[in-house]
């Protein structure tokens, strides 16, 4: 049973918009941004955003010295024409990457 006086729930991730979405969802949360992980961007991209997110929330456990609390990672990829895509690293990059997506699924 989840007891809030003893326990919280801990977002294991640095992106703003997870933190606006459990805001906008009403609920108590602390933040530990992971340092230090390795993301997995091959293979399969479901075990890869599996891996990550995992990565993530037991990063966290880790390194969480106090109390208990139910650890949440995410992680996002895009996943287009048989390759995952990592973040760009310019606006060009980002335009060049939406221009190629777009009309397609």
């Amino acid at each position: 049973m989840w007891e809030e006086e003893n326990n919280k729930l801990i977002l294991a991730s640095a992106s703003p918009r997870r933190k606006a979405i459990l805001e906008l969802m009403g609920l108590k949360f602390a933040i530990i941004k992971p340092k230090g992980l390795q993301e997995n961007s091959k293979g399969n991209p479901y075990q890869a955003v599996e891996a990550n997110s995992e990565a993530k929330a037991v990063w966290a456990a880790e390194h969480i010295k106090s109390g208990t609390g139910l650890f949440c990672g995410f992680d996002t990829i895009v996943y287009f024409n048989n390759k995952v895509w990592g973040k760009p690293s310019s606006r060009r990059e980002a335009f060049e990457l939406l221009t190629q997506m777009s009309g397609r699924r």
